[in-house]
């Protein structure tokens, strides 16, 4: 029996049109650069060939594509020359997401990506459908049966909901290939409009701190301002829902993402603690099911010891407890990057002092922030390990860079690994690591050997 029968959306085809016009770019450029007019002419002649040909070409490959959804399986075939027929059991999908960009909204599209159960041999499968579609296909997966309740940030929550899914270095990376991309279109007109209101910018920030820091504090509030907007557009309308056994996440502004998250599938929960984190006194909970990893954004934000709001949402949550301080634990390894950065910094500041008082102000800010490095490791330090829960879950804490986590694991299935060197083995200490379904890593240092080998017994 059939309940779904459609093709997919014409824009999941578009990169063959798209590498068509790369290739037509090639003789265009190579015509104006030695200022051939029949040359020009001739090679705007070929494009027009080649790219009614890669039209023609999508078109069949587009008549060729089709999506089934049997009570079993969901079937997926592609391909004119070489037929593809891929089949997806339903069983093995665990989470379902929506996601719709500002172009696929105004075409009628919504991307659809199926995670499973375990990340070998496939950990997910995208479509490109139309909206109605998309969203017939999530109701046939993940039937919303009973009415949802759940949690929608509001207020302080909001805020510290966008301050902790701020990520600072992705958005340096974004903001430099999007002026590098406005520089290919409007040429070097673009930078000098940039570097020009960039100037007055730092002319206004220059007012307000001490000399030398200007550039550097412009660049870290430019780009916590964009980093601060985008993760606002992010948690736009954000909500959490619980209908029956299915998590319910929705929301975003621009990009709007809607997930449906099988209840009975989540395997792992991680708690992130971050110096902001500790400031705003929140704690942001990731989720991830099977093959899918939550990174992006996270499932709740929560106050420390509102344990019952979390299991409102998730039942079987629990609170990991910290592990015991190891007292024999050698500290190089948690220090020894931390230690060499401040030592670096220290040293570039007190030379700057004497020979460039100018640069000494920036160096004098960054030894500030090696400083919360070593917090951090110092607090991986004394908590990093794994410890076994109440209801016979695996929780796992170890810290890295500026982070550290608290991760609980609600599956057996996981491997670990156990290594040791001819001097930790003495100090009877190993570093244990955890292979989790969604091919996520993770690595405790230094933890105690006789404790790592009992993990074969609890799992």
């Amino acid at each position: 029996m059939i309940l779904l029968h459609g093709r997919f959306h014409p824009l999941s085809f578009g990169r063959y049109l798209k590498y068509g016009l790369v290739l037509c770019l090639l003789p265009l450029l190579n015509a104006l650069l030695q200022w051939d007019i029949q040359a020009l002419f001739s090679a705007l002649w070929q494009n027009l060939f080649l790219m009614i040909f890669i039209s023609a070409v999508s078109f069949f490959i587009y008549r060729a594509s089709r999506f089934t959804i049997t009570p079993q399986e969901l079937c997926i075939e592609q391909g004119v020359v070489l037929k593809r027929t891929a089949h997806l059991l339903r069983s093995g999908v665990t989470v379902a997401e929506l996601r719709r960009t500002p172009l696929q909204r105004l075409l009628g599209a919504c991307e659809v990506t199926l995670y499973f159960k375990n990340a070998y041999p496939l950990k997910k499968y995208r479509l490109l459908l139309w909206k109605k579609d998309a969203g017939r296909l999530a109701d046939i997966l993940f039937p919303v049966q009973d009415p949802p309740s759940g949690y929608t940030p509001g207020g302080a929550d909001r805020l510290a909901l966008s301050l902790l899914s701020a990520n600072f270095l992705t958005t340096v990376f974004f903001l430099f290939y999007t002026f590098q991309q406005f520089g290919k279109i409007f040429g070097s007109q673009a930078w000098a409009f940039a570097l020009a209101h960039f100037s007055e910018f730092e002319a206004l920030v220059g007012l307000f701190v001490p000399a030398g820091l200007s550039l550097l504090a412009s660049l870290i509030l430019l780009f916590s301002f964009f980093s601060l907007l985008r993760a606002l557009f992010k948690t736009f309308r954000f909500r959490t829902q619980r209908a029956g056994g299915l998590l319910l996440t929705s929301g975003g502004l621009f990009t709007h993402t809607s997930r449906r998250i099988l209840l009975s599938a989540v395997t792992v929960t991680d708690i992130r603690l971050t110096p902001a984190a500790f400031l705003l006194r929140r704690r942001p909970l990731y989720l991830e099911a099977g093959g899918f990893r939550g990174d992006d954004l996270p499932f709740l934000v929560c106050r420390p010891g509102e344990e019952a709001a979390v299991k409102s949402l998730l039942p079987f949550f629990t609170l990991p407890k910290d592990v015991p301080v190891q007292k024999r634990r050698p500290p190089v390894l948690f220090f020894w990057k931390p230690a060499l950065l401040t030592l670096c910094l220290l040293m570039l500041w007190t030379l700057a002092l004497r020979a460039a008082p100018a640069l000494a102000p920036p160096l004098a800010l960054a030894l500030t922030a090696s400083l919360v490095f070593i917090w951090v490791s110092h607090y991986a330090w004394r908590h990093e390990g794994f410890c076994r829960n109440q209801n016979r879950t695996l929780s796992f804490f170890f810290g890295r860079r500026l982070t550290f986590h608290q991760v609980t694991c609600y599956t057996h299935d996981i491997g670990f690994q156990i290594q040791q060197t001819s001097r930790s083995a003495a100090d009877g200490l190993c570093s244990l690591r955890l292979s989790l379904p969604s091919r996520r890593k993770l690595w405790a240092r230094t933890v105690p050997f006789y404790l790592a080998n009992q993990l074969k017994f609890i799992l």
